[in-house]
């Protein structure tokens, strides 16, 4: 596959949100362009309810967009939620997730203030900010989230949300970009799905690592790491 530029794939930012989302954890690699996040609800309670995953996703896409923020992956189950970004800069992120958390705390707390009433707080004080630096494990963590709702399904239930009704029809919303995923892997979003949907964990696993087995580290360091 031709080696992409990350100037191809970032996206320009419309207005500031300001130096706020701060993380207090040092061990945050904050030079690199792509994370997964991961947001848990305080104390696992199932807050993540379908009409505020639903506010929380529409949310999300609009702050992205402004910020040009991509989501690459995204899923939400009932206490917490996965999402990968591809982000300008990690501050950039951070101020994203805590501009959406806090609304996404007052929208709980107004509506389902019954359920809230003995919480601190809503969510877990810190969000996980993991980088991906690779672009072999950057195809797998798709398929991680995509199988991530998983034990809901043999519960006879459905995930609050999922993005990857979006890779099945080819319809992305604002906040993606439906054509990333072609310069990323080399492969249109059907395919993808296709992929995610017939194959485990360990064969995706396998085939990601043979399809980008010629990447070099040199690589995957000009991709994802901020020099």
């Amino acid at each position: 596959m031709p080696r992409i530029e990350i100037n191809d794939l970032l996206r320009k930012s419309e207005r500031p949100l300001g130096k706020i989302g701060i993380s207090r954890h040092g061990t945050i690699e904050k030079n690199c362009f792509v994370y997964h996040t991961i947001t848990n609800t305080w104390s696992k309670r199932n807050l993540f309810f379908f009409d505020v995953s639903k506010y929380r996703h529409d949310l999300l896409c609009k702050l992205c967009e402004k910020q040009g923020v991509t989501i690459l992956f995204q899923a939400t189950m009932g206490n917490h939620s996965h999402e990968v970004f591809l982000t300008p800069d990690w501050d950039t992120l951070a101020a994203v997730i805590r501009v959406l958390n806090l609304n996404v705390s007052k929208y709980i707390r107004k509506h389902y203030a019954d359920k809230v009433k003995t919480c601190n707080r809503i969510f877990d004080e810190d969000v996980a900010y993991i980088a991906v630096k690779e672009i072999s494990y950057l195809f797998y963590l798709g398929k991680y989230i995509f199988d991530n709702p998983s034990y809901l399904v043999e519960e006879g239930q459905r995930a609050p949300f999922s993005c990857f009704w979006m890779f099945e029809k080819n319809h992305f919303v604002a906040g993606y970009d439906a054509g990333i995923y072609v310069k990323l892997f080399g492969l249109e979003p059907p395919e993808i799905f296709r992929i995610y949907s017939s194959m485990t964990k360990k064969e995706v696993l396998e085939y990601s690592n043979t399809r980008f087995a010629d990447w070099t580290e040199e690589d995957n360091r000009n991709l994802f790491i901020r020099e």
